[in-house]
């Protein structure tokens, strides 16, 4: 049998990184190409797709701009965004709202439910668009949902909702 090693020091906070790490990895670079001084948009910053997505682009040269609700707006800003927008007062995806007339080369949402559309008035027509969550609905429920803390020192932070614990098998 095949399993996993524990990971006591960081208490179960590391448990998001594999999947919320790479996904964001992946949208930045396989489907992204992000490239230093990119501008990139990430609606659903605080979330675990999101806080590395705003991380690592910024670990790449990018200007990043992350969206949230008013209680994690200060968390995106100490993910390392350049610019945090707050949903709730503001449309990030009026193209009147972009910081210096200048629309992004990546936009990534990770929830929210505007249209692709909308989202297209703040991308660069030679941009990329990715929509990779939202609200689930009914049937999938909220997506991404796991836990805050820090890995280690100088490394990613995750961000954590909720934990749901794991009886052994």
């Amino acid at each position: 049998m095949l399993c996993a090693p524990t990971v006591d020091h960081v208490g179960g906070r590391a448990t998001g990184l594999p999947v919320a790490g790479l996904t964001a990895l992946q949208a930045l670079t396989t489907h992204g190409s992000v490239t230093p001084g990119d501008r990139v948009l990430v609606i659903g910053a605080s979330g675990g797709v999101g806080g590395y997505a705003v991380q690592l682009a910024k670990a790449f040269g990018a200007h990043v701009t992350g969206v949230c609700s008013t209680g994690n707006v200060e968390l995106v800003g100490s993910l390392g965004a350049d610019r945090v927008v707050d949903y709730t007062t503001t449309d990030y995806s009026d193209p009147d709202h972009l910081e210096g007339g200048r629309r992004y080369d990546l936009v990534i949402q990770l929830g929210g439910t505007t249209g692709v559309s909308r989202l297209l008035t703040v991308t660069e027509p030679t941009g990329t668009g990715l929509v990779l969550g939202g609200d689930g609905g009914r049937w999938l429920g909220p997506i991404g949902r796991v836990g805050a803390g820090v890995i280690g020192p100088g490394s990613c932070r995750s961000c954590c909702v909720r934990q749901t614990p794991v009886e052994p098998i």
